[in-house]
């Protein structure tokens, strides 16, 4: 079968007559009622299109700019960008084009990147149509497996190993489970735990309080818990972990003094976890880490391009696959966890992370990025580091730790970098905010060999007062 025939018509015409010399020239696809259209009639081309439209194109800023006429007059375009060259690929940009009226030839252009690659064997099968399939499941426990056995950067800490939280959940197992609060001064000390990133959002959820904690050191019902725990809690005995760390359950909420003392910890409780799951694209417990997916979005689009002849780039068969260039932004990166100030360190901390989005699984550890479209590894073409900032920090936190010749300034531009994130994300109550980012100045300390001054370095305070 023609891996083309699938693509709807006006795909099929946009890659055959796709060539080196149409660099500077713009092809005409189709409007966005026609895009949509085609997409539910099951082209994977469109259907990544719009899966990525509300991301690029911002619709209410959209309808303040053009009337509603116009809008419908729009039209998407493609080029071919040999500029956009990123180690081993080519860019197509898309844009959408609105008239802006009367006889002017002026448009207005919100561009789209799909990222255009030679074919590779593919290590995965066709995907579930569900986050939460026993297939993700297996791909999660792969990925830590992998980086507990063969990660250096990952492993070859001398942070302690024996480290446990005050209290953690225990989750029983799969075939036997339970769910209680255990003080860990009745564990063993090498007891693996996992730990949970999630919003709260405006959702009343069960706490640990000072009237509660007897009861449940001897029994959670499980049912009182929102749906984003229960799932954490499903994941962390499928992947064979018997504890788990969840803030709102760990920590005494009506405590002051407990609470101060656990958020002094907070660093300790990220580091020393076997793995964060991040409860990604949930806006509070509601939404769970699981979702139904089209399976569409988690495999590139395999299509043969017999006239894409660039240096560096030919496929033997003229198979290629295309990608979207920043979907780790449209799962990860943008989604609403990681709008949250309070994951920020949690993140930055975590030796390992399960993104746990809309559209798939995703992996991020010191060493390594994947996800369940590319299982081995994302390309670097795919992502660049301005992308990804978010995953870049997991290697520079172990980069602040193990190579002492750094100079404290370059640790300070990065500290600078960090802060910018941090002040961009929301926060719930302002006295947290110099608390939220705190476990991260600890781990800075050692580099810039400076006082910490609640989100600025003594060095940096002097030099600033100097040039003021």
């Amino acid at each position: 079968m023609d891996v083309n025939a699938k693509l709807c018509q006006n795909c099929q015409n946009l890659i055959s007559t796709t060539t080196p010399t149409e660099e500077d020239e713009y092809l005409p696809y189709q409007s966005k009622d026609l895009l949509f259209g085609s997409s539910r009639n099951g082209c994977p081309m469109c259907t990544t299109i719009c899966e990525y439209f509300d991301d690029y194109f911002d619709m209410e800023k959209l309808t303040t700019w053009h009337s509603q006429r116009h809008l419908e007059e729009a039209r998407l375009m493609y080029r071919l960008d040999h500029w956009r060259k990123l180690e081993g690929t080519v860019c197509w940009m898309y844009m959408l084009y609105c008239p802006s009226g009367g006889n002017a030839d002026i448009h207005e252009a919100h561009m789209g990147n799909l990222i255009v690659m030679p074919a590779k064997d593919r290590t995965a099968g066709a995907a579930s149509t569900y986050t939460g399939s026993e297939q993700c499941w297996a791909l999660a426990s792969a990925w830590i497996l992998e980086c507990v056995t063969s990660h250096s950067k990952c492993n070859n800490t001398n942070e302690e190993t024996n480290w446990l939280p005050t209290r953690v959940l225990d989750v029983g197992s799969s075939n036997n489970p339970q769910l209680r609060l255990q003080p860990s001064t009745t564990l063993s000390p090498r007891r693996s735990y996992m730990t949970l990133s999630h919003c709260w959002g405006e959702l009343q959820i069960k706490q640990l309080q000072t009237h509660n904690i007897q009861s449940m050191c001897e029994h959670i019902e499980i049912s009182e818990l929102p749906k984003t725990f229960q799932e954490a809690i499903c994941l962390t005995r499928r992947l064979s972990v018997r504890y788990l760390w969840i803030d709102s359950l760990c920590i005494i909420q009506d405590s002051t003094e407990d609470w101060a003392h656990e958020a002094a910890c907070m660093g300790d409780i990220y580091k020393n976890a076997l793995c964060n799951i991040a409860a990604t694209a949930a806006a509070d417990g509601r939404d769970g880490l699981f979702f139904e997916r089209n399976p569409v979005l988690v495999q590139p689009l395999r299509v043969r391009i017999e006239s894409l002849k660039l240096e560096g780039l030919n496929s033997p068969s003229d198979l290629y696959d295309i990608t979207p260039q920043y979907f780790w932004g449209h799962d990860v990166a943008d989604a609403p966890l990681n709008r949250r100030a309070w994951v920020l360190q949690e993140q930055f901390l975590s030796c390992r992370v399960i993104h746990c989005s809309k559209n798939q699984l995703l992996w991020e550890c010191r060493e390594l990025a994947a996800c369940e479209m590319y299982p081995k590894r994302i390309p670097r073409g795919i992502i660049n580091e301005s992308s990804v900032s978010d995953f870049k920090w997991s290697d520079l936190a172990y980069g602040l730790r193990v190579a002492s010749s750094e100079s404290r300034f370059n640790a300070l531009e990065l500290w600078n970098s960090v802060m910018e994130a941090y002040t961009a994300r929301s926060i719930t109550k302002f006295q947290d905010k110099i608390v939220a980012i705190s476990a991260v100045a600890k781990e800075f300390q050692p580099m810039i060999r400076h006082e910490y001054l609640a989100g600025m370095w003594r060095m940096a305070l002097e030099a600033a007062l100097l040039v003021g």
